[in-house]
């Protein structure tokens, strides 16, 4: 109706934690207005292999074929291998996402709600999470991006400013990542932690 194309990333269509993903292949009439587009890097831990795959109606993919010709080569053989075992072994893969990554998951939750200086947090999916901070500590540092600046000094912890994402909802978030190990994790809420009791004086 109004000749525009939908284009799905559904790149962590695999990190669903609560609720249920439900992808553009599953609406009816998806081939006429949208094209699927995934990739190997999350679900099989291959960031940096540049793979990926699309799915679309055969005159889309025709088009798509010809604008790739003109702007990469095909992926190298052995990154082609590596993905045809992964496949293969993918029930196994997502089973072990589900449990590794809920597991941190949960961590986290329950250290927002421990660690001073934070709000809690709820994780629905995703490899990330958004750390929200008090409102104590956002009239102290004035906004994520300089309370990012603070940790790196002050704690040496590394968490990217939510505004790069958000401004509105990221002045007052930080994401972290959850790829990381529950030890570094809970190293990270520890030091976060003893750098909010300077910060507030306590």
């Amino acid at each position: 109706k109004f000749n525009v194309l939908l284009v799905s990333d559904e790149v962590y269509a695999d990190y669903v934690f609560e609720g249920r993903h439900i992808s553009l292949l599953h609406v009816s009439g998806w081939e006429d207005v949208g094209i699927y587009v995934n990739s190997f890097s999350k679900t099989f831990a291959m960031t940096g292999w540049r793979l990926g795959y699309l799915i679309a109606n055969p005159k889309l993919v025709a088009l798509l074929r010809s604008f790739a010709a003109n702007i990469y080569t095909s992926p190298t053989s052995f990154v082609q291998i590596a993905a045809t075992k992964a496949i293969e072994i993918y029930d196994d893969i997502r089973q072990m996402i589900l449990t590794v990554f809920h597991e941190r998951k949960s961590f986290v939750e329950k250290l927002s709600q421990q660690t001073l200086g934070l709000r809690p947090v709820r994780l629905e999916g995703g490899m990330f999470a958004f750390i929200m901070l008090s409102k104590e500590i956002l009239e102290k540092v004035g906004s994520s991006d300089e309370y990012a600046d603070y940790l790196l000094e002050k704690a040496h912890i590394a968490l990217t400013p939510g505004t790069i994402f958000s401004e509105a909802y990221g002045r007052q978030a930080l994401r972290l990542s959850l790829a990381a190990r529950i030890e570094a994790i809970k190293e990270a809420f520890r030091r976060l932690e003893e750098a909010n009791k300077a910060l507030l004086e306590l």
